[in-house]
């Protein structure tokens, strides 16, 4: 009785192998048979919900370089430099260095003119991240805008700095 053993033990390996692909395969042919989820991007774009947190849209006409959005900034991403401060400024720079947001929206709620808000654009691809520090006062400059038409935002073109 004891030569049994092994030979039970090595049909009970199998026979777990086959049930557990068999369990496998059913999960597999659930999900072969139903809708696909995934988008063919960039043919197909992903419905963006209320509330997205998106690519800073940035008014530079509006902002009085009063500072307050980069001070509200957790991680010191936000770079203002201007010449004088309130109504009168003039904004040289206004860069958003995207490597290091984290688009919690902080930024926003202490502006006072309302000038910074998050967009609903999302594609932030780049080949060098040195690309990904966006220079806003530059942008309005050339008179750039995103593809679903939100002022001041990048192309897919990099910034020349």
């Amino acid at each position: 009785m004891a030569e049994l053993t092994p030979v039970r033990e090595y049909f009970g390996t199998v026979w777990n192998a086959v049930k557990t692909t068999l369990v496998g395969m059913a999960v597999t042919g659930r999900y072969l048979l139903s809708k696909p989820v995934t988008l063919q991007y960039p043919d197909e774009k992903p419905e963006i919900p209320d509330g997205y947190r998106g690519i800073h849209v940035y008014e530079v006409d509006r902002c009085i370089a009063c500072d307050q959005c980069a001070i509200a900034c957790p991680v010191d991403c936000i770079t203002i430099e201007s010449i004088g401060k309130g109504k009168n400024a003039i904004l040289t720079r206004y860069e958003i260095d995207y490597n290091r947001c984290m688009f919690c929206g902080l930024c926003i709620e202490p502006c006072p003119t309302d000038c910074i808000h998050m967009g609903r654009s999302y594609d932030l691809t780049r080949f060098r991240s040195e690309d990904c520090s966006i220079d806003f006062v530059e942008l309005s400059k050339t008179g750039q805008q995103s593809p679903t038409g939100e002022r001041v935002i990048w192309l897919n073109e990099p910034t020349k700095k």
